[in-house]
């Protein structure tokens, strides 16, 4: 692992240049303790071995957004994580964030997404082309009813789709951070958790606009991971 700052000039390589199994900072990052870079390298080097996952990149990024103890992970294999955290989390609960974007990745996130994606784009390709190729010069007046109908049934699979994707996504979120668990940190992402409830303010009519988010509630979450805490104690 290889840290990057400003005293050895390659602070401004571009992401899809760096190096393999990189934690990444910006030049503004070099008052940050080298033995706190240490320890976040050792730890997630630790996890990309238990978890079998290569090529992985951590990259500590500057950002104005809201959610200033932001971590998440792409497709390429970056996990991003937003500056305020490296320097105002303790190394625990920070190796506690990129652990659950790890689960991510060996729980195949992306892989079922991008399945689904594919399988509703190539269904709906089909269904055109059958259409627009085998019955326009035939029946015009029934493929001006098919077309209309075609868009009712289109709408109606997207909505489930999408729907369906939400509730993926958030049984997606409780399988990482009981792989983050798994890679013994659970209790850094579990102390990581309380922190973004406490200073999360609270919504009103959350249960019910769960169905519509990515993620489940904070506290089902916070519940869920202390609830596997427990049972790997004996509680």
């Amino acid at each position: 692992m290889q840290s990057f700052q400003k005293n050895n000039g390659r602070s401004q390589v571009p992401g899809n240049q760096l190096p393999a199994n990189t934690v990444y900072l910006p030049s503004r990052f070099s008052h940050i303790p080298l033995s706190k870079i240490d320890e976040i390298e050792r730890g997630v080097s630790d996890m990309c071995q238990k978890a079998g996952v290569n090529q992985l990149k951590v990259i500590f990024y500057e950002s104005t957004g809201r959610q200033k103890y932001s971590f998440s992970v792409n497709e390429k294999k970056w996990v991003l994580v937003r500056w305020e955290a490296l320097e105002q989390l303790p190394t625990e609960e920070i190796l506690g964030g990129i652990a659950h974007e790890i689960g991510h990745l060996s729980n195949s996130f992306f892989q079922r997404f991008a399945k689904m994606k594919s399988e509703l784009e190539g269904t709906s390709i089909a269904i055109m082309s059958y259409m627009f190729y085998g019955s326009i010069s035939i029946f015009r007046a029934i493929k001006l009813l098919a077309v209309g109908l075609f868009q009712c049934i289109r709408l109606d699979v997207l909505s489930n789709l999408l729907f369906e994707n939400l509730r993926i996504s958030r049984k997606g979120e409780y399988l990482a951070d009981a792989f983050a668990a798994q890679l013994g940190h659970g209790k850094g992402l579990l102390d990581l958790l309380k922190r973004i409830q406490a200073e999360s303010p609270k919504l009103p009519d959350a249960e019910k606009l769960e169905k519509y988010s990515t993620h489940p509630l904070i506290e089902k979450r916070i519940a869920k991971l202390e609830e596997i805490l427990g049972a790997e104690k004996g509680d």
